[in-house]
């Protein structure tokens, strides 16, 4: 099957007891060869040279190599590789010396939720999400690239319109908050790849949301999703409304294999964190004003699933003068008292006189 870092990552990783029988090496390129410097060579003699180096081992062997005459017969192998075989892609080297990686295009109708703001009235990001079959939202992550400066204002203007209240919170990786938007919005974009695990093994989860006109948008349960890799965006798609079909959680799933996670569909309610302590420390310098916050809470839901831990402190610092003016910090624990040593640490490394 397809290989992934995390299978290597795990297989070495284990000790005495690490599956080392499913390790492989694969050579693909040959740089040096004895005295030789092999850059120079032509491939097919490089590929001659790597076969007759590790053709008869069977843990170290070259990829496989193919000869294609022209782009018929490269799209042929494509399909046979990537498409019906599930690699991520293909490389092709050409007589004249060109490297050309190729590589599935990913499109996906998705649901604009959220934004983010770059600079005054830009889209910084765009936070999207599918449906799934119970009419639930599911996000899949964000989209920050690929519109024109037109679009970018634009596309400002229009959801600024549609702002709505929403319970959960999210910030963007550059750490700006995404304010949740009306679910009316559909719009295409595009990815190389769709991972469904972390580095480690561990399912990739992402919250899975509820929309009321009233009441706006209320977080459910972080569930098994994808991550969208090198993301895009397209095209709005104004032909397309924000409903089961268009916005269809199938759309991934008929691609990838998701965990199947059924407390959402069966609506399970989470319980409510507890907040423990919450300080909030102000400094006027000059004509700016900064502010430390420090909030601790139990988050009640352990228990339930596991992707959250018994204990959050969560550390926000706005210097105005700042080149990055808004950085958070995050601690876990599952402890009482350990969560309390991570307060009190941050309290006294952060919070001076005056």
């Amino acid at each position: 099957g397809r290989p992934h870092v995390h299978d290597v990552a795990a297989a070495l990783g284990g000790g005495a007891q690490a599956d080392t029988e499913h390790l492989r090496f694969a050579p693909f390129d040959l740089l040096q060869d004895s005295d030789e410097d092999a850059t120079r060579l032509p491939f097919v003699r490089i590929v001659e040279r790597l076969r007759k180096l590790f053709g008869d081992s069977e843990r170290l062997r070259p990829v496989d190599f193919r000869c294609a005459d022209g782009a018929d017969a490269v799209a042929a192998l494509f399909n046979e590789w990537v498409i019906r075989g599930g690699a991520e892609g293909i490389v092709v080297r050409c007589a004249d010396g060109r490297i050309v990686k190729i590589k599935s295009e990913i499109t996906i109708d998705a649901a604009v939720v959220g934004l983010s703001e770059y600079g005054t009235g830009r889209i910084g990001r765009l936070l999207l999400a599918l449906m799934r079959t119970d009419g639930r939202f599911q996000m899949i992550g964000s989209v920050g690239t690929g519109w024109t400066e037109e679009q970018r204002t634009s596309l400002h203007s229009e959801l600024s319109n549609e702002v709505v209240p929403s319970s959960y919170r999210k910030v963007t990786r550059e750490g700006a908050l995404y304010r949740f938007v009306r679910p009316r919005l559909v719009v295409e974009v595009q990815c190389n790849d769709l991972l469904t695990h972390h580095s480690d093994g561990s399912p990739i989860r992402r919250m899975a949301l509820d929309f009321s006109k009233d009441s706006g948008w209320t977080p459910l349960r972080n569930a098994p999703i994808v991550s969208m890799i090198n993301t895009v965006f397209v095209r709005i798609r104004d032909d397309k409304a924000a409903d089961p079909v268009a916005v269809r959680l199938s759309q991934i799933t008929n691609l990838v294999l998701i965990e199947d996670d059924d407390m959402v569909l069966r609506k399970v309610p989470m319980p409510v964190s507890q907040v423990l302590h919450r300080s909030v420390y102000t400094k006027v310098s000059g004509a700016k004003t900064l502010v430390r916050k420090m909030v601790v809470w139990k988050t009640n839901k352990e228990s339930i699933d596991s992707a959250y831990p018994s204990y959050i402190a969560f550390f926000t610092d706005f210097s105005p003068s700042h080149a990055q003016p808004l950085k958070t910090d995050i601690r876990i624990a599952t402890t009482r008292e350990r969560i309390d040593a991570h307060a009190e640490a941050w309290l006294a490394d952060n919070i001076k006189r005056g």
